[in-house]
């Protein structure tokens, strides 16, 4: 039998596809523990998977996830981990589904540390058996790693109080010259993510429909997947009603040198969400020096500081989410004040060094069982950790 000592942390990373925030940073932590003998990783990936199917039953996924139980049973078979990890979904079949790992690992007497990347857990509060499943699983791990304060005082109120929180991390790709200084014509926009109404995508072409008419000279870049053909059609009418078929450029989903060389050519970020965690796109936003407009829910008040690094919106308002993009296109010297400061911030706490040095950092520390999560914020830099 292995000695504890010589026990790894088993990780479970959901890699793309999707090519989703979470699964872009499991891609990270993945590659960077490759090679590391404290740790062994269950890579769960398929290509089947997209946004448009997300949350869908199909007969498939049930075949890929009895593989995906067999292969993680092997393993702890095997191996006997000390620390078992994995991503939680927010969706209620997904974290049913995912929930099986947990209970797994707990017949083998297996730490379980957990993340939750949202602030939208539909398995609470939606009901009283799915409230208390989720309770009786979240209160069971060993630590829980959450993306803003608000969102530990959130879970606080359902007894869930084993929790840690943590920054995002991105690499910004090098061989750009990134900054939001405007050039001659329109101010360009850049909007991230799955094109749907969780994302406040209508929103968008309703503030933009707002700009148009005040005659402000701007332009929108758009990347990523629709949520589906019906409101693509949607919104494509609208826009073509409104004429601002000349002002938007739908680029699809795009990645590596493509994303970025568009990220330089943009001056402003618009991420007008219903709920999110903390976006990886705003930290690729702070990495290029581009201000940024979003929603105050989750994460991004953490994150976004009101007036500093860009302006913070109540969601689902058109008109608010209008009038600071107009402060921005209509004044260049605010747009490169925050540029400057986003530059700094991402330097300081945002870099996908930090990330992962403090990932690795909170995974050791519940292996050890030395860490006691009360909710605060944490870091593998000192000076970072003492913020509160």
């Amino acid at each position: 039998m292995l000695k504890i000592k010589n026990k790894p942390i088993l990780l479970i990373l959901k890699t793309p596809p999707p090519y989703g925030g979470g699964e872009l940073q499991s891609a990270a932590v993945c590659a960077y523990v490759s090679g590391d003998s404290d740790f062994i990783v269950q890579e769960i990936r398929s290509p089947k998977r997209n946004k448009t199917n997300q949350g869908v039953f199909a007969f498939w996924k049930i075949t890929e996830f009895i593989v995906n139980w067999w292969h993680f049973f092997c393993l702890m078979r095997r191996h006997r981990p000390r620390l078992v990890f994995c991503s939680l979904p927010k969706d209620l079949p997904g974290f049913l589904r995912d929930s099986v790992f947990f209970w797994t690992a707990r017949l083998y007497e297996v730490p379980f540390a957990g993340e939750l990347a949202g602030v939208g857990f539909n398995f609470l509060g939606s009901g009283p058996v799915q409230t208390w499943y989720g309770k009786l699983v979240l209160s069971r791990l060993i630590c829980l790693r959450v993306l803003g304060k608000s969102v530990a005082q959130r879970l606080a109120g359902f007894d869930i109080k084993k929790t840690i929180v943590t920054d995002n991390g991105i690499e910004c790709q090098v061989g750009h010259k990134y900054c939001a200084e405007p050039e001659e014509g329109a101010v360009r926009l850049i909007f991230v993510g799955t094109h749907s109404p969780q994302k406040g995508f209508d929103q968008l072409v309703e503030a933009c429909i707002i700009l148009a008419r005040k005659g402000l000279s701007f332009e929108i870049h758009s990347l990523g997947e629709w949520i589906s053909g019906q409101f693509r059609e949607r919104i494509y009418s609208i826009v073509r009603d409104n004429g601002l078929m000349n002002r938007f450029v739908f680029h699809g989903l795009v990645h590596g040198r493509e994303k970025w060389s568009i990220f330089a050519k943009c001056q402003i970020l618009v991420l007008p969400s219903i709920s999110e965690g903390q976006p990886l796109v705003i930290l690729e936003a702070l990495a290029c020096g581009i201000p940024v407009v979003a929603s105050r829910v989750g994460a991004i008040p953490d994150t976004i500081e009101h007036g500093i690094n860009g302006f913070l919106v109540s969601p689902g308002v058109p008109m608010e989410l209008a009038e600071r993009l107009e402060d921005l296109i209509t004044n260049p010297e605010l747009l490169l004040k925050m540029s400057a400061a986003n530059l700094q911030l991402y330097k300081k706490r945002f870099t996908l060094e930090a990330f992962l040095k403090t990932q690795v950092a909170w995974l050791k520390a519940c292996a050890s069982g030395k860490l006691v999560p009360e909710g605060q914020f944490f870091s593998a830099n000192p000076e970072l950790g003492k913020r509160n």
